[in-house]
């Protein structure tokens, strides 16, 4: 945040984009073909913007922040993308530009999937890594689970989808 407690040009790009891109999300979850509703394509059209580098921010149980900062939406669209985004245990978004109509439709036909569906199929990294073109990457929560193999060893620590490493 800038002295004048503005928010800082990264901020302010972060917040446009959270915004275009729960505004879409509330078209595609009210719409039968989000893809002619005019607010999906600017979303579509912002996302498409090649970003060098790219913005990440941060996903809580719905808000989003750059840093320490929290981005305060003002579109009600932005905190259920939030809320979804977290249920699939989504820590962090990259927008990384490059996204295509049919992309952003794949990335919230997957993030629309249960919960329950997309841990059973590895999780949302694993669901998204079919879908391309979204214009945006996560970067997932693992939870950490200690293993004892009977050895005396130390245990190791495994992470969701990674291989284990010594303590």
């Amino acid at each position: 945040m800038s002295r004048d407690g503005a928010p800082s040009p990264i901020a302010e790009q972060a917040l446009n984009l959270v915004e275009a891109v729960g505004t879409a999300w509330t078209t595609f979850t009210l719409y039968p073909d989000p893809s002619q509703q005019p607010a999906f394509t600017r979303a579509v059209v912002a996302l498409a913007e090649p970003l060098t580098p790219p913005l990440v921010v941060a996903v809580g149980p719905g808000r989003f922040f750059r840093g320490e900062e929290e981005l305060i939406v003002r579109r009600e669209g932005a905190e259920r993308l939030a809320r979804e985004l977290f249920l699939h245990d989504v820590e962090h978004i990259k927008f990384i530009g490059g996204a295509t109509l049919d992309g952003l439709l794949g990335f919230f036909r997957a993030i629309s999937l249960s919960d329950t569906h997309v841990r059973e199929v590895g999780g949302i990294r694993a669901v998204l890594r079919e879908v391309p073109a979204t214009g945006i990457q996560v970067l997932q929560r693992g939870l950490l689970v200690l293993t004892d193999d009977g050895s005396g060893r130390p245990a190791h620590i495994l992470t969701e989808n990674m291989s284990p490493a010594a303590a």
